[in-house]
């Protein structure tokens, strides 16, 4: 009996399974292992910065409550972003540290993934700076503009499949993130198809 076991477990360690092995019903987890804790200070971190954004947001004068209610909602994204992804980049030294003893060597964070993440950064970047009214006739900035959230969502799904999933516990933390990707570019495409008057602009 022990060696068909045996072999069964050996096969079951080149599959996914081995990712899901001490997997538990949800109420049954009471205490987190440390590498999935969250420390406080950066959920304080976390509120002070959405704050600030939706202090950024109101101060603007002469504006509308419903422009300074949507000002408030970006700043607060972008800070929470900016934050974020500083502490990700760091976090990818500390791996390739822990990993190799040194901060610099590409070996768990691979060049290809630095190469999207710094795309994925000037997408952002230019939509932000180019972001507009669309013009009569339609320019080219207002084509990059419209079809930035799908540049995105590539990029995202790039990031995702190709590159995290290497270092993923299951693939349903793969599974969530794709579809989120997915989410954030359908919000930005639906109000763009739904908020912008496009009769206007054609006549």
């Amino acid at each position: 009996m022990s060696v068909p076991q045996k072999a069964t477990k050996d096969k079951r360690a080149e599959t996914w399974y081995t990712c899901i092995r001490e997997a538990r019903p949800f109420q049954a987890v009471r205490k987190l292992p440390p590498e999935l804790k969250i420390p406080q200070w950066f959920l304080a971190l976390l509120g002070a910065t959405v704050v600030a954004g939706v202090l950024r947001g109101i101060v603007t004068e002469d504006e509308s409550f419903p422009l300074r209610f949507a000002n408030s909602a970006f700043w607060a994204a972008l800070y929470v972003y900016v934050i974020v992804s500083a502490l990700d980049i760091w976090e990818h030294f500390r791996l390739e540290k822990h990993v190799t003893g040194h901060y610099l060597t590409a070996t768990v964070v691979p060049i290809g993934e630095s190469l999207v993440h710094g795309a994925i950064g000037l997408t952002l970047i230019a939509f932000i700076g180019l972001a507009a009214p669309f013009g009569d006739p339609f320019r080219l900035r207002d084509w990059f503009v419209l079809s930035a959230p799908l540049l995105f969502l590539a990029l995202g799904w790039c990031d995702e499949i190709v590159y995290h999933r290497r270092r993923a516990l299951h693939r349903e933390d793969i599974l969530h993130t794709v579809s989120h990707l997915a989410a954030g570019t359908m919000i930005a495409s639906l109000f763009a198809s739904r908020v912008i008057d496009w009769n206007r602009i054609g006549h």
